[in-house]
């Protein structure tokens, strides 16, 4: 069976996206900005030190 090790990252990202907006497109829109300026990156980075504060500023910019 395979891991998915970004698991714990994705769940955080879904749980920032959950505060931001309850509107499912605004949450791809976001997700997919993230993804598009290596903010996914940073963000992940960050999440994986302990960074959850910064790695939720990311996400939400």
């Amino acid at each position: 069976m395979e891991c998915d090790v970004d698991a714990p990252f994705l769940q955080f990202v879904h749980d920032v996206l959950a505060e931001v907006s309850e509107d499912a497109a605004t949450k791809v829109l976001i997700y997919e900005r993230l993804r598009d300026r290596m903010g996914y990156v940073i963000a992940r980075g960050l999440y994986y030190t302990g960074d959850h504060a910064r790695a939720t500023a990311m996400i939400r910019m």
